[in-house]
């Protein structure tokens, strides 16, 4: 089990690593912004893709990512 682990460690590393490459040789400038990594750069490519002009306004990219708020019922409502 020790020595699986290790491999699958190895492993990871390699893609890690090749998942840096892709990200800086994609979107070079947004892997350079500060508090975006190589992880949060990825998702936004996978998410755009090769149409970045779908993701229009705050709003639209905020849908995809799960990060828009969910409209709630007040009390008054």
């Amino acid at each position: 089990m020790a020595r699986r682990r290790l491999a699958l460690d190895e492993q990871i590393k390699g893609h890690d690593a090749h998942l840096d490459t892709l990200a800086a040789t994609l979107a070079p400038k947004m892997v350079q912004a500060h508090g975006i990594g190589t992880g949060t750069a990825a998702e936004m490519l996978i998410l755009a893709g090769d149409n970045p002009e779908l993701i229009c306004s705050e709003a639209a990219f905020a849908k995809p990512c799960g990060a828009c708020p969910i409209p709630a019922l007040s009390a008054a409502d």
